[in-house]
This record gives C-alpha cells, sequence and structure tokens, in this order.
C-alpha cells in the first residue's frame, strides 16, 4: 500500500521485480494518485524541487487536511523536504505502455477521496489484466489520518490478501 506519491514507487518496484525476477505482487493497493501510465501528469509539470518553501507549503496546504500537522515546525520542515525529493523523483519517472501490454496480472485496488483532486484512477485498469477496483473515502488527501479511514483500509487490504491464491 502506498499513498500520494507512493503509487508511482510501489509500481516501479513491482516492475522492477516483475521485468528481473519474475516476480509479481498478488495485489496493487494504491491511493490517491494518478496511474503512472498517463500521459499528462499536471503533478510533474509543478517547479517544486526548485521551489522555497514557503512555495513548497503552498502545494501542500492545497492538499487538504495538513493544518494541524504544519503547526510543528520541525515536521513542517520535514514534510517540504520530503515533498520537493517526492517530486524531484516524479519528474524523472516514466513509464509507456504498448497497447494491450499489461505490465502485470495481479488485481489493482485504488483508493481516493471524493473531496480531493480528481486523480485518473481509472489508468490504473490498463495496467494490469487482473480485476481493478476504486474505492472512495471520506476527509481530504490525507485521510489516513482519520482513524476509521485506517481501520476500513486494513481491513480491506487484510481481506484481499487472506483471499488471495497463494
Amino acid at each position: 500500500f502506498h499513498h500520494s506519491f507512493g503509487p508511482y514507487v510501489s509500481f516501479a518496484v513491482a516492475l522492477h521485480l516483475k521485468e528481473k525476477y519474475g516476480l509479481e505482487p498478488i495485489h496493487l493497493f494504491v491511493s490517491g494518485g494518478h496511474a503512472p501510465n498517463i500521459m499528462f501528469l499536471d503533478v510533474k509539470r509543478m517547479p517544486i524541487h526548485d521551489a522555497e518553501g514557503e512555495e513548497v507549503l503552498k502545494h501542500i496546504q492545497m492538499l487538504e487536511g495538513t493544518s494541524e500537522i504544519l503547526q510543528n515546525e520541525n515536521i513542517k520542515k520535514r514534510l517540504i523536504l520530503t515533498f520537493r525529493e517526492d517530486h524531484r523523483i516524479l519528474q524523472a519517472f516514466s513509464f509507456e505502455t504498448t497497447e494491450k501490454n499489461f505490465p502485470f496480472s495481479c488485481d489493482i485496488t485504488c483508493f481516493n477521496v471524493a473531496e480531493d483532486k480528481p486523480y485518473d484512477l481509472e489508468a490504473w485498469q490498463d495496467l494490469t489484466s487482473g480485476e481493478t477496483s476504486f474505492y472512495k473515502l471520506p476527509r481530504g488527501h490525507f485521510y489516513l489520518l482519520e482513524p476509521s479511514n485506517e481501520i476500513v483500509l486494513a481491513k480491506h487490504i487484510t481481506k484481499c490478501i487472506e483471499n488471495a491464491a497463494l
């Protein structure tokens, strides 16, 4: 399970394991992020990696649900650094599919929230010949800070793993 910039990391790791070792995940869980195969990612155009701290904070605050976290100066500094580095990696990452070339056969579950920016979650289904499912949860981009959402995710992921044919 990965959230925000994390789906690109989990996708890249899964792709590397498949190409290098012939291993594939049982199930891929992604949250709050575009599929890496879409041609036009707005986030790739944002000049975050060179931006000043206050400019980076503006982008973080647009994601909502961060006001309490940003009150702590130490956390705020770390979040700015992490966001900037995540963005630098994302801008360097590229993946293209060819028609009918599914990199995976595992199922993919996509989580997002109604209040979040619209992500092209549907494009994740173009990356697998397995099932793709979509779930919307309450709250903003940082919906995982809500304990009830954490419980829903943990139960769903556990159920998928238990039902997987191992």
